[in-house]
């Protein structure tokens, strides 16, 4: 079985393909429009994508790899997404895809990639060493709670305006608010927006009633009243800045994702909202864990954490790490006998986990050490397709 880098002669060929095998499942896709940071007719695009043919020469399963930097409280990392993963109907459980992911892996170790992540069914991603990590909160708001506050007072005025290429300015702000965020993608002025188009998403600056700009709003309407990312100047505006939203707009209600950073913010969210309701990120795979975790521990110890200094050697399916604090997290590999074995892929839960485990059956070996996780690992919900 031959598995193909594709070229731009092959572009047209690949979109029908995807956009044939995602829209058996009744609904409507346009990859080269839903995705356009993805997909482009060059061969720098193409050849990030992958292909099985059959022996009458027709594409039958393909995947697209998308490249990015991920930046963790300052440290810059080489990450990947898997996008795209389709196999005609017909042709499936011939192996194709197994042989698609492997070679794609092996070609991200080769290139010194951090990390690789994907969305989709845990077992089914689980044979290729993907688990579900990190933790991604919603917070829900409803259009019947205006009423109310408007009769104690409060006012909803925000106003929302559509940020388009023209308006330089007004990104340059945008991209310096995303760019205090503890832990994000890297983005440029110059690709900013296609960021937020992404699945037909839109930018909107936020201003408040005197005109101001105070932050910025992505919506994606294709997911309903969903906002996928809001940064503000002020984190005591979220609440009254999601429900001038859904005022504005004529919603019935709105979901809001947050990321774990800032107390303030949090606060806020959790005062205004209908509701709130968390889950796992992502299904990650880490090839080279010690960095990652490395910096994730020392996010989590500057955001005042209690982190009890000393060391501890965890063995798992990424080998032995010593885990050291002596006021400053070092994760580095070793030969030391382990203190704690953690079986399969529960390292993933017990390192990333979107909250502590209430009863950790490791517990007993982690000792005061338990408070070192989860550490905090969280892409915005603007990146995650």
């Amino acid at each position: 079985m031959v598995v193909e880098r594709l070229k731009a002669e092959n572009y047209d060929e690949l979109m029908d393909f995807i956009n044939m095998v995602f829209s058996q499942d009744l609904i409507i896709v346009h990859f080269q429009e839903d995705l356009p940071l993805c997909f482009g007719r060059d061969d720098e695009h193409m050849r990030r994508q992958y292909a099985v043919r059959d022996d009458s020469g027709r594409i039958r399963s393909a995947i697209g790899v998308i490249p990015y930097q991920f930046v963790i409280d300052g440290k810059v990392f080489n990450a990947r997404t898997i996008t795209n993963v389709a196999t005609h109907y017909q042709h499936t459980g011939k192996g194709y895809m197994q042989s698609l992911l492997k070679k794609a892996l092996e070609d991200m170790k080769e290139e010194g990639v951090d990390f690789v992540i994907l969305t989709g069914h845990r077992e089914r991603y689980r044979f290729w060493g993907f688990e579900a990590a990190g933790v991604a909160t919603t917070a829900n708001y409803a259009a019947y709670n205006i009423v109310n506050r408007e009769k104690k007072g409060e006012k909803f005025d925000f106003t929302f305006e559509v940020i388009t290429e023209k308006d330089k300015e007004t990104i340059r702000r945008c991209l310096e608010l995303f760019n205090k965020e503890p832990q994000h993608y890297v983005r440029t002025e110059e690709d900013f927006l296609t960021f937020h188009g992404m699945w037909r998403g839109n930018a909107y600056a936020v201003k408040n009633a005197d005109g101001e700009f105070c932050g910025y709003l992505n919506s994606c309407g294709r997911w309903g009243g969903s906002v996928r990312e809001l940064l503000l100047y002020n984190p005591k505006d979220y609440g009254r800045v999601m429900l001038s939203f859904v005022k504005q707009f004529k919603l019935e209600e709105a979901a809001l994702n947050i990321t774990p950073f800032g107390d303030e913010m949090l606060r806020t969210v959790y005062d205004t909202a209908e509701s709130i309701s968390s889950t796992q990120t992502c299904r990650m795979n880490l090839l080279r864990p010690a960095g990652i975790i490395e910096a994730c521990l020392n996010l989590k110890q500057k955001q005042g954490a209690y982190m009890p200094e000393g060391e501890i050697v965890i063995d798992s399916v990424w080998g032995k790490l010593l885990f050291k604090n002596d006021g400053k997290f070092t994760v580095t590999e070793t030969d030391r006998e382990a203190d704690l074995t953690v079986p399969g892929y529960e390292i993933y839960s017990l390192v990333f986990g979107p909250v502590s485990q209430p009863v950790s059956p490791f517990a007993k070996e982690l000792g005061k050490f338990a408070a070192w996780f989860p550490v905090p690992f969280y892409i915005h919900a603007t990146d995650r397709y």
